[in-house]
């Protein structure tokens, strides 16, 4: 076997590279004593030296550009992260420095000098903060003060029955959307979750009498959607149909009084639904395996997006308002989790009609990620992934 093929691919942080030449410098610390009057120093050895790594690197290729830009952001984020060094294996660094040079002389490509220094570890204690836990707690911390804010503003007592329907087919609607998410779902036991939907529509009549009880109806149907999504990624998805629950509805002519509680009625219910389906999202967020930095940004956005939206809302109460407040904080430090290094994403470009399997061996080496290039992509027909068509794919070889 030649010595060539025994050095393993350069990366940092996903974003790959390749090598020149490098230099590594190793050693002990060691401080020397002279003393006055006597010839022979003292060499007091205070340990190993953090390991520094120098690496002449290089990118190239129609699409360098992606690839430069991958480092260089690879380069700049935050903390230690593993540097695939083609000739010393995995290490765990920081890069102290990244050094661009590009020529007209030297087309279609890019030379980076990198610095990197041994990340080693913190022995002191530090504070571990469970995000999962926390968010579990908080969004029970909304769902509680919601459901008291749902039975201060919904009420049919004394009104006409068309009111009543109106309320009624609300719900309806909510539950049918439901019901489309859980036949949707990759999961096969949806039996249990349809039989809650099933119990809910039978007893609606009765449940619109009884705003506590029908709102923690609603919040039992969440808790089914959970118990059957095929994956924290597959519910997230699910709940984020509803954050525009409500939005086709007809508006009502606020003529009469009768007219204004039918319009309360409407409000209470969007906003206990989307208050809902909200609070489940930036529960389950925490939870989600992110394969690149810009998924995370993309959820964390989208939730964040959705809590400021129902905040500012008139139908949210203070006690509601305070609560969402205090889930905001989850989805700043857990979306992604700060502990967690994540790569980002590049554009790639096929210069050829390829299937996905291969696309996945030539970027991953690893065929089991075809099904996530065609997922990203959109792909209709993973067996023809189509040439010279950018591709949205997480820092890899090309």
């Amino acid at each position: 076997m030649d010595w060539k093929d025994n050095l393993r691919q350069a990366s940092f942080r996903g974003a790959t590279f390749k090598v020149q030449s490098h230099n590594a410098d190793v050693g002990r610390r060691v401080v020397i004593h002279e003393y006055p009057k006597r010839d022979v120093p003292y060499s007091e050895d205070m340990g190993l030296r953090a390991r520094q790594y120098s690496v002449e690197a290089y990118v190239i290729g129609d699409d360098y550009f992606s690839k430069r830009d991958a480092l260089m952001r690879a380069c700049e984020a935050e903390g230690s992260a593993e540097l695939v060094h083609p000739y010393l294996g995995t290490i765990n660094v920081v890069c102290l420095s990244c050094s661009l040079r590009e020529s007209s002389d030297e087309g279609r490509m890019a030379r980076l000098s990198l610095q990197f220094i041994q990340a080693g570890e913190n022995r002191f204690p530090g504070e571990a903060i469970d995000i999962v836990a926390r968010a579990e707690l908080l969004a029970d911390a909304v769902r509680s003060v919601s459901v008291l804010s749902f039975a201060d503003m919904f009420s049919i007592s004394g009104l006409p029955g068309f009111v009543v329907s109106d309320a009624r087919n609300m719900l309806a609607n909510f539950s049918e959307t439901m019901r489309r998410i859980t036949n949707n779902s990759l999961s096969r036991n949806i039996t249990e979750a349809l039989n809650v939907l099933n119990g809910f529509n039978r007893e609606l009549s009765a449940l619109l009498g009884l705003p506590k009880a029908l709102a923690k109806r609603i919040h039992g149907i969440f808790f089914a959607l959970s118990t059957i999504s095929a994956s924290s990624r597959e519910e997230l998805n699910a709940v984020s149909v509803l954050y525009s629950f409500g939005g086709d509805a007809q508006p009502i002519p606020l003529t009469t009084s009768t007219r204004v509680a039918q319009q309360r009625n409407r409000d209470a219910i969007t906003s206990f639904i989307k208050t809902s389906a909200v609070t489940e999202a930036a529960r389950v967020a925490p939870t989600i395996d992110y394969l690149a930095i810009d998924d995370a940004e993309e959820v964390h956005s989208k939730i964040m997006e959705q809590l400021e939206l129902i905040a500012e809302s008139q139908e949210t109460s203070d006690e509601v308002f305070s609560a969402l407040q205090d889930l905001k904080t989850i989805i700043a430090e857990g979306v992604p989790q700060q502990n967690k290094r994540l790569p980002y994403l590049m554009t790639y470009t096929p210069h050829a009609t390829v299937p996905s399997l291969v696309l996945a061996h030539r970027l991953y080496e690893d065929i089991s990620r075809a099904q996530e290039i065609v997922d990203r992509n959109g792909i209709k027909h993973p067996g023809f992934i189509p040439g010279s068509v950018p591709l949205r794919v997480v820092a890899g070889e090309a």
